[in-house]
């Protein structure tokens, strides 16, 4: 959804953003190494850490390839939850998308300590008549004498409210988390409900690694993401940006309302109100929307091609106008009424759909009336 889909235009509302997500394959590492490139001198367990490393890429290889997202998602560490939930959507995309020509190539392991180690891999495969390759390191632990993949090599701050995790060096460390913290004001104090733990933000430095740790399938590049229950993601700053605390709160709101409804929420109703509680500045009354209701049901974000910056503020728009004719309290009960479906699971791009009918149901049941007469109330 969503959740924080951005796109050219999310960069109009602030941020930008940037993470990543796959695996590998490739022979093992011979006994005879024992000392690797970088000049460390490596035990016999070492060694044997090593191949089991390339052997557990290739397993990954293998799985990615053959669509078997059980066997796939045991090689995943549970200690970070937000991974592994980033795992699990990112296998989603694999089996819903036409991706060909998969491979991931080990091009050096290295041993950060007696539990860890950083591979560098080689990531390619075709989509959408496209060819697409990217170089990436990843960091895999011994758990229980079992090595498993624990997420890109990044490097972790914390504040009040969040887990700020990036890659690289990050030169604006304080701006950010001060930043940061404005955001969470900005997000809890318009909307009135907090998120119930911290949050983690993830700061990538590469567009095309946030991509593709995301969705292979995506077409196009964007500064940010947020998917309910991973982290929120954003290409690292590189100086200071006034918008940055509008993205962390828009994501923020992403995270609370999404949520609240159990993932069940239509896109431009998540956006919409993303939109609204992440600003301080009020729609001008001469505003008038380039889509009607009904038209922005129908347009599933993660593959469209139009005006984003549009939709996202036709989006805005109506929830403007739901909360001043109705109350916020109205809004609130039809995310209640939809996390009474259960949780959903999958992403938004999959099941938009099926979202939107959900909707509709609650819709009837707080406000008595349809979709349609919603479209026709607004409708100028």
């Amino acid at each position: 959804m969503k959740k924080g889909v951005f796109h050219s235009l999310i960069l109009a509302i602030s941020m930008a953003i940037i993470l990543i997500g796959c695996n590998a394959s490739t022979n093992n590492i011979n006994e005879e190494r024992g000392v690797g490139e970088d000049n460390k001198t490596y035990t016999g367990k070492d060694l044997e850490s090593i191949n089991k490393i390339n052997n557990l890429i290739k397993g990954q290889e293998k799985y990615i390839k053959e669509e078997n997202k059980e066997k796939y998602m045991e090689t995943i560490s549970k200690e970070n939850r937000e991974y592994y939930w980033e795992k699990i959507h990112w296998f989603d995309d694999i089996i819903s998308a036409d991706i060909t020509e998969y491979s991931l190539q080990v091009l050096k392991v290295d041993k950060i300590d007696d539990f860890k180690f950083r591979a560098q891999l080689l990531q390619k495969y075709h989509c959408n008549e496209k060819d697409y390759s990217l170089k990436y390191s990843n960091i895999y632990t011994i758990e229980d004498d079992k090595i498993l993949d624990y997420d890109l090599d990044f490097k972790t701050i914390q504040t009040e409210h969040f887990i700020v995790k990036y890659l690289g060096e990050l030169e604006l460390k304080d701006w950010i988390c001060e930043e940061a913290e404005k955001g969470y004001s900005i997000a809890t104090e318009n909307y009135g409900d907090t998120p119930k733990d911290k949050t983690i933000i993830k700061l990538y430095n590469d567009r095309e690694l946030l991509r593709q740790s995301v969705k292979l399938s995506f077409g196009w590049q964007f500064g940010g993401w947020y998917e309910y229950p991973e982290s929120i993601k954003f290409l690292k700053l590189e100086k200071e940006n006034n918008n940055f605390r509008r993205g962390i709160a828009h994501e923020l709101i992403h995270k609370i309302t999404i949520g609240e409804s159990a993932n069940n929420m239509p896109y431009w109703l998540a956006e919409g109100l993303a939109e609204y509680f992440s600003k301080e500045d009020s729609m001008r009354d001469s505003y008038h929307p380039a889509f009607e209701l009904i038209e922005l049901d129908k347009i599933d974000l993660e593959n469209y091609e139009g005006n984003a910056y549009e939709y996202y503020k036709s989006s805005r728009y109506y929830i403007d106008k739901i909360i001043n004719k109705y109350g916020i309290d109205k809004v609130k009960e039809i995310l209640k009424g939809l996390s009474e479906y259960g949780l959903q699971e999958k992403t938004n791009g999959e099941i938009y759909l099926e979202n939107n009918k959900r909707f509709y149901e609650v819709l009837e049941k707080v406000l008595d009336k349809t979709f349609e007469e919603l479209n026709t109330e607004f409708r100028d």
